[in-house]
């Protein structure tokens, strides 16, 4: 997994793709018993539920057009959230195949391609690092941010 050691507590960011992230707490949080948005199942509560909005620049894809002008690319997104010593808390990887019409293009060049995860960490001092891999490009991108950010940018 390529991806896999960029997304490491602490690591540069890499900017061979681009993209914007949003994050911000889910308007309605689930029951302490609702399973948990991430990976780690053994996540326990409290914990918050964060919306993570990205909007990947077409411009590090190699987006292959077929017959009927559709272009295809697929990605690897991975988001990890880290405790100030680095220890995994929750995490999640998952492939996404883009595939892009014609009539879609102009909008994904000019504003980027969107898609949205529901993700879920603890309380505390807790970092998230959020990652972008295209295999056919070998390209990354990814970018670390501390979750406090989020609250106070929300006061």
């Amino acid at each position: 997994d390529p991806l896999r050691p960029l997304m490491d507590r602490g690591m540069p960011n890499f900017t061979e793709l681009r993209y914007r992230v949003n994050v911000e707490p889910a308007a309605t949080q689930p029951a302490a018993d609702a399973p948990r948005a991430g990976d780690n199942s053994a996540l326990a509560a409290p914990f918050t539920r964060y919306s993570v909005n990205f909007s990947l620049a077409t411009d590090g894809l190699t987006l292959v057009a077929g017959p009927d002008g559709v272009r295809h690319e697929t990605i690897e997104v991975a988001i990890v959230a880290y405790s100030q010593a680095g220890k995994p808390l929750n995490w999640e990887a998952r492939p996404i195949r883009l595939t892009i019409r014609p009539e879609q293009m102009q909008f994904a060049q000019t504003s980027g391609i969107p898609f949205h995860f529901d993700f879920d960490a603890p309380p505390g001092d807790v970092y998230l690092r959020t990652g972008i891999y295209a295999a056919s490009s070998s390209r990354a991108g990814t970018l670390e941010i501390p979750l406090s950010s989020i609250t106070i940018a929300g006061k």
